[in-house]
């Protein structure tokens, strides 16, 4: 695990549009249900992984993987955690940081904080980081761009 990266197309082994178990076959752990009374949208942990990670499923299939920081956002005031995106972002890294890595960057304000929405992609994926009023990144998702946009979960 320590070599997944998070992409719009997922995170190592964790792709877009593949099923549980096929995750389940490729990385030999189990996903354990979280949360989700539809089949449209369930939300995922896997088993053994380090904290912050979420899985989303669509119907069956992988459409979101999601590093969040847990505990208040504000407090994410420098570089930490375990996962990355592919471009080496982690959780407490800058806005500025992003914009360097990515180049073509989208922002809105965040529709709950004082942070932004950094939003990198074209197509059917995306990545979204989210950031605080520190401009300080406290979680990022990647993959399909519907389910990318959902600010709470499956809600």
């Amino acid at each position: 695990m320590r070599r997944w990266r998070l992409t719009r197309q997922g995170l190592g082994p964790i792709r877009v549009g593949r099923t549980v178990a096929e995750v389940e076959r490729r990385t030999d752990r189990r996903m354990v249900f979280a949360y989700g009374d539809r089949s449209s949208c369930r939300i995922w942990r896997l088993g053994g992984a380090p904290r912050g990670l979420s899985i989303m499923t669509a119907y069956g299939r992988i459409a979101r993987v999601q590093i969040y920081f847990r505990g208040a956002p504000d407090r994410v005031q420098s570089p930490r955690g375990f996962w990355r995106t592919k471009r080496r972002i982690r959780l407490g890294h800058t806005e500025a940081r992003v914009r360097r890595r990515y180049g073509h960057v989208r922002s809105r304000p965040h529709p709950y904080t004082v942070g932004r929405y950094l939003i990198v992609g074209r197509g059917n994926r995306r990545i979204i980081f989210e950031t605080n009023s520190h401009a300080r990144v406290t979680s990022f998702r990647g993959g399909r761009k519907r389910e990318v946009r959902y600010i709470e979960g499956c809600a």
